[in-house]
């Protein structure tokens, strides 16, 4: 019987001297991870004319005669905005006359004139060659004053730049500078409109001429505003 004790004893022992050996190699690990998600946000804006749309393209228009026009820039993004809207407007070599019906000397004179909404200030303006004539001239605005730009938020619209144009006092027989006569002929106003981000933009800029040349330079837009 005590030889039956001492061999199980000593099998014991063996099995002790195995686990032993397996707890050794038994490294303690563990890992973990975090993803982050970002959500891009986006400039997305729309120029409208709510009144003008009520009655587009008006025909048979006549000297003086000032017409609804109302260039108005909306966020459709989701991020703040800083807008701007150029106009370009019609300049043709005319005689215009004054209230009293006395004709001024022939000059090139913008044929559409109007005035901008406080909300707004003008950054520069610049002339349109073609043959050596001056045939428009353009001007640029930034939503804002002439010191710091309005930020424009989601869903937000801004003021119309103006709310009419009027065509100007011209003599009848004018021609425009292609030497077209003016009489039945279409004139167009162009207006645009721009958008950029306003946070962690060039260190922060938010003159209107500092942020339309960041701008400018992103868009490889050469064109120069000055007043």
């Amino acid at each position: 019987m005590k030889a039956r004790n001492v061999k199980l004893a000593a099998m014991t022992a063996a099995l002790v001297g195995v686990i032993g050996v397996g707890g050794i190699m038994a490294y303690l690990t563990d890992t973990d991870s975090k993803v982050n998600k970002f959500t891009l946000g986006k400039v997305d804006i729309t120029e409208t004319e709510p009144e003008w749309d009520k009655d587009p393209d008006p025909e048979g228009v006549t000297p003086n005669q000032k017409i609804t026009k109302d260039p108005t820039v909306k966020n459709e993004g989701d991020v703040d905005a800083f807008v701007f809207q150029i106009v370009k407007i019609p300049v043709a070599n005319v005689v215009t006359a004054n209230e009293d019906g006395t004709r001024n000397p022939a000059a090139d004179q913008e044929l559409f004139k109007y005035s901008i909404d406080s909300t707004w200030a003008e950054v520069g303006h610049r002339d349109v060659m073609d043959g050596g004539k001056v045939i428009a001239r353009e001007y640029l605005y930034a939503y804002g004053s002439d010191a710091e730009m309005t930020p424009l938020t989601p869903g937000s619209s801004t003021h119309a730049l103006f709310s009419e144009v009027q065509y100007i006092n011209v003599i009848e027989g004018s021609t425009d500078n292609a030497g077209n006569p003016l009489e039945e002929s279409v004139q167009q106003i162009n207006v645009q409109a721009f958008g950029i981000q306003t946070s962690d933009l060039n260190g922060g800029k938010t003159a209107p001429a500092d942020v339309w040349s960041v701008y400018a330079n992103q868009n490889s837009i050469t064109d120069v505003y000055s007043k």
